[in-house]
């Protein structure tokens, strides 16, 4: 895209913006807020509601539960989704008591048994992908069935890069900017985050693009402080969980995947001779796949729960 048809669609998304309804107003009024104590921290929800096979999803990082407001609504008519933002992000509590695999793997196990939930389906993205996959492996008693939208299948060949001084000059200018968006009004914010948008923003609604710029303005500003070392540890691979998970699985995996993750290429014939795991590839995806691909997605995801509805163990 030439530097001229850019600016004519950054006009056209500032025309679109001036337009949109804020946060508020755009979750629907009959969905269920709350806050609940697991895991000794506040953690945040939306719940959609009524007696209906529960659906628990996790965002990826810098997201929120909301970030799947979009997916919900779709597929509330047949599941009690529940969007539960990870600590230090959304309306959870923050880092102070830590923040690792393991403790985002106890957080989601504390808030099912606090909501005194028996047996559910687990809807990850990326972060929350790897953390659902941790979940099923931690507790297998607990998960029917696992939906993985391009979890990080093996990141150890980026740790030099995340180590390196010109990642952490770009995690600082990162951290300044984040500053900057949360001292702004939501529709300041709505115009400024139009610099950072992702490739594939473009084709984003109202709901994706106002729950994106949101969920950055609430993120634990510590979680950005900590750099590399919060990187290099924060998830665990799904090549090393992949033979331990023993409920059924889709996993969704976009071109940014294989572009990104080597040793994905070359696992792909032990994942497809797994009787249990259905993989979903988006050629034309980028990471977040339920925005840039949401129709294909939708589909994906209803036809595999539906089987598993279908095929109780």
């Amino acid at each position: 895209m030439t530097n001229i048809a850019k600016q004519t669609s950054t006009n056209h998304q500032r025309t679109a913006i001036a337009y949109y309804h804020n946060l508020r107003e755009l979750v629907p009024a009959h969905w269920i807020e709350q806050t609940i104590k697991a895991n000794g921290i506040q953690q945040h929800y939306y719940r959609t509601g009524g007696v209906k096979p529960p659906l628990v999803c996790l965002h990826g990082f810098g997201e929120s539960g909301l970030s799947w407001l979009r997916v919900a609504r779709m597929l509330e008519v047949n599941y009690d989704i529940i969007m539960v933002d990870a600590r230090g992000h959304g309306g959870s509590s923050g880092v102070t008591g830590g923040f690792a695999p393991e403790i985002l793997v106890e957080d989601v196990i504390s808030l099912l048994h606090a909501l005194r939930i028996e047996q559910v389906c687990l809807l990850g993205a990326s972060m929350g992908g790897s953390t659902a996959a941790q979940v099923a492996v931690t507790s297998p008693d607990l998960i029917q069935a696992l939906v993985l939208e391009d979890p990080p299948w093996d990141l150890s060949a980026q740790l030099p890069l995340v180590a390196s001084q010109k990642y952490q000059a770009r995690m600082k200018r990162w951290h300044a900017w984040l500053q900057q968006l949360q001292a702004e009004t939501p529709a300041e914010r709505l115009i400024s985050a139009l610099e950072r948008v992702p490739p594939g923003a473009a084709t984003w609604t109202e709901e994706e693009y106002v729950t994106w710029v949101e969920a950055w303005a609430q993120l634990d500003l510590d979680l950005v402080a900590v750099g590399p070392a919060l990187w290099s540890r924060m998830e665990v691979p799904l090549c090393n969980l992949l033979p331990r998970i023993s409920c059924r699985m889709l996993l969704m995996r976009s071109a940014y995947a294989f572009a990104r993750d080597a040793q994905a290429r070359h696992m792909q014939e032990d994942v497809l001779a797994c009787p249990d795991i259905v993989v979903a590839d988006f050629a034309h995806a980028g990471h977040s796949i339920h925005r840039e691909a949401f129709e294909e997605f939708v589909i994906v995801v209803r036809a595999f729960l539906r089987e598993c509805r279908r095929r109780p163990d």
